[in-house]
């Protein structure tokens, strides 16, 4: 009987430390409403109810579904950056696209990649203007992930893409033991196609 209490009485103490500790790194650390909440939030921001909506039916602020919705997004980009983004992949196709997004006030230029045979979106960059920079960013991310194989770009047609590959997938050749900067050499075997719409 006395250890049930000392055991109850322990578990008690210690269920805020174990919460804070089992929930840091994720959108639901130091929150203080019901996580089912938030995850309904989460899900309907997701398919694209307005947040009026949400704040009407919860009986939240505004600025809290805000929060909860950055939290959310800086979580999911984490776990891709971790999972998807260090791994070295044999891609064999990549589909590249742009898309202009309106926002609040005012439109962006969204750039992604996926890779074709699986479907995994691989990742996108954001721009006010559809731009070389743009290009440059989004197949950098894409080469980060490549393994050094026969590779086919499909893309749009915007001639920004061209350079852009062909600047992002080189490596460093060695000097050895020679001063100054090191040659650049084109990976083999990549390939860009224009797809038609």
């Amino acid at each position: 009987m006395v250890g049930e209490k000392i055991v109850s009485y322990t578990i008690a103490l210690f269920t805020p430390f174990l919460a804070k500790v089992l929930t840091k790194g994720t959108p639901f650390y130091r929150l203080r409403t019901d996580p089912q909440i938030v995850v309904w939030v989460i899900v309907l921001l997701a398919y694209g109810c307005p947040r009026q909506a949400i704040v009407k039916a919860f009986g939240l602020d505004e600025r809290t579904v805000q929060d909860w919705h950055q939290r959310a997004g800086t979580h999911c980009e984490a776990v891709h950056d971790h999972v998807v983004g260090q791994a070295k992949l044999d891609l064999k196709q990549v589909q590249a696209d742009e898309i202009k997004a309106k926002i609040y006030n005012g439109y962006v230029w969204v750039a992604m990649a996926i890779m074709v045979g699986t479907r995994l979106w691989l990742g996108g960059e954001i721009s006010p203007t559809r731009n070389k920079a743009l290009l440059c960013r989004l197949t950098d991310r894409v080469r980060s992930m490549a393994l050094c194989r026969p590779l086919v770009f499909a893309v749009d047609g915007l001639p920004g893409y061209v350079s852009s590959i062909q600047e992002s997938f080189r490596s460093k050749m060695p000097r050895d033991g020679q001063t100054g900067r090191c040659k650049l050499i084109s990976w083999p075997g990549i390939g860009i196609v224009q797809s038609l719409p």
